[in-house]
């Protein structure tokens, strides 16, 4: 292994302890598509390490000891703790809201309604600007009895989330990650396979032509 994959490694190491420290909502709010981007962003010093609202002083203040610099405040304060709610009423089924959520919280299927499962949803509201008729609402989250016996059986560093809900966010993340990778692979794969045989068809239209024109010539 060179130099330059011994430090992609590093980094990549780096970016995974440093992700391990954030509350895992996948909020976008940092600026960067997801807790892990903006993970591998701080690891290859292109970003600040206050940059998570949802993660407040106490993400800000895990991040400086990890990587041992000063803390800084953190850039914006953690926004309200809410869950969304789908109105049932003016849901039309168009699916755009599982799209957008990058938890899988939101079950449906296209043309039917969908729904939000309240205790798995981070309050992200990445699915707010997806829904084409803003029937998507968010409203305070309620800490049902198992969160409460969770916060106290495995404990996070942070106030807002238990361990058990930062893990299965994080998971789900990346689960939605490999999905995404895997169907842009496929239409990758299809539409090289498409160009394959646009280019074959046209090489046999040529040598068809060619045939053709050799058969004139003898005749002529």
């Amino acid at each position: 292994m060179d130099s330059s994959e011994d430090n992609a490694a590093a980094r990549e190491t780096l970016a995974q302890a440093i992700d391990r420290r954030l509350p895992q909502t996948q909020c976008e709010l940092c600026g960067h598509r997801g807790c892990l981007a903006y993970a591998r962003a701080i690891a290859a010093g292109r970003e600040e390490i206050n940059r998570c609202p949802p993660g407040g002083a106490v993400t800000t203040d895990a991040l400086a000891r990890l990587l041992g610099r000063a803390t800084p405040q953190p850039a914006a304060p953690p926004p309200p703790l809410q869950v969304a709610r789908i109105r049932e009423a003016d849901c039309i089924g168009c699916a755009l809201c599982i799209k957008a959520c990058p938890v899988d919280c939101i079950v449906g299927a296209a043309k039917l309604m969908h729904s939000v499962i309240a205790d798995e949803c981070s309050g992200c509201e990445l699915c707010l600007p997806a829904c084409p008729t803003d029937c998507i609402e968010m409203t305070p989250r309620a800490a049902p009895q198992k969160q409460e016996q969770d916060a106290r059986e495995a404990p996070s560093i942070w106030r807002e989330f238990t361990q058990p809900q930062v893990e299965k966010w994080r998971l789900r993340a990346a689960q939605k990650r490999a999905r995404e990778f895997s169907a842009r692979r496929e239409r990758a794969t299809r539409g090289a396979s498409q160009t394959g045989r646009r280019e074959l068809r046209r090489e046999i239209l040529a040598a068809v032509r060619r045939k053709q024109a050799g058969a004139a010539c003898r005749r002529a």
